[in-house]
């Protein structure tokens, strides 16, 4: 996935999105705003300095809208928490599609989380992150 098709896929789901400096209070790279439908995804250049992670920034917050696992203003650090592993559960499979993770492991193409985030063009706690939500949903591979 490159960072021209997941713009693509914004904006054919018109889903607006800005870059700017924004300076997110909890050093966030990205944050989403919705409302009646219509979405917003404000990248924030400050805090992404690669095109790796402003595609895993993208993902995210597109998986915060598919997976509808939005916040609202007052929501508790619960609401948040359980949120945001909705939202990573879904980059994961986006990014790290199962299928393909499991072909390139068992064909010792890919022997270690270096290799397995260098294959998928993702960062290396982006790899452990799904070789541990596999294992948790008891995929084999």
């Amino acid at each position: 996935m490159t960072l021209i098709d997941i713009y693509d896929e914004l904006e054919e789901k018109g889903i607006k999105h800005y870059s700017g400096r924004y300076g997110f209070d909890d050093g966030a790279d990205a944050a989403t705003i919705g409302a009646r439908n219509r979405y917003a995804i404000f990248f924030d250049i400050l805090n992404l300095s690669t095109e790796r992670q402003e595609i895993a920034a993208a993902v995210h917050e597109l998986s915060h809208i598919e997976t509808g696992a939005l916040l609202h203003v007052d929501a508790s650090p619960w609401e948040a928490y359980k949120a945001e592993k909705k939202a990573t559960r879904y980059e994961i499979r986006r990014l790290i599609p199962f299928d393909a993770f499991k072909e390139v492991t068992q064909s010792g193409r890919c022997a270690n989380v270096y290799e397995i985030a260098e294959h998928f063009d993702v960062s290396e706690d982006m790899a452990k992150r799904a070789i541990e939500h596999y294992h948790r949903r008891g995929e084999r591979w």
